[in-house]
């Protein structure tokens, strides 16, 4: 997750946020709710923003890894190390249930 991805983040999560020039030195970034509240509303929306795009990229590396995983047990099959393949198989459907829960943590 980059800088700028937060910032997207806590602006759709409903804070303000640019830069302060100041006089001496260079810009202060700030942030700030635009609400008049006490920031828990903004707070709880971004946190559960940055949650969600975390739970996307670590499903996608899952997703990877089973297809990379499966691809490589196939591999095997058709040389004819069915013993090996097993195995790696095992840990593509492992992958992708990660996976499976990982996305149906967000549904909840």
């Amino acid at each position: 997750m980059t800088r700028d991805d937060i910032i997207r983040m806590a602006r759709e999560a409903g804070f303000r946020a640019g830069h302060i020039e100041l006089y001496s030195g260079g810009p202060l970034p700030f942030i700030a709710p635009t609400s008049a509240t006490d920031c828990m509303p903004e707070l709880e929306r971004f946190a559960s923003l940055v949650a969600a795009a975390e739970r996307a990229d670590c499903a996608a590396i899952c997703k990877d890894e089973s297809k990379r995983l499966a691809e490589s047990a196939n591999r095997m099959d058709q040389r004819g190390s069915t013993d090996e393949a097993g195995p790696v198989r095992a840990l593509a459907w492992k992958c992708n249930t990660l996976k499976e829960r990982i996305e149906d943590r967000g549904k909840q």
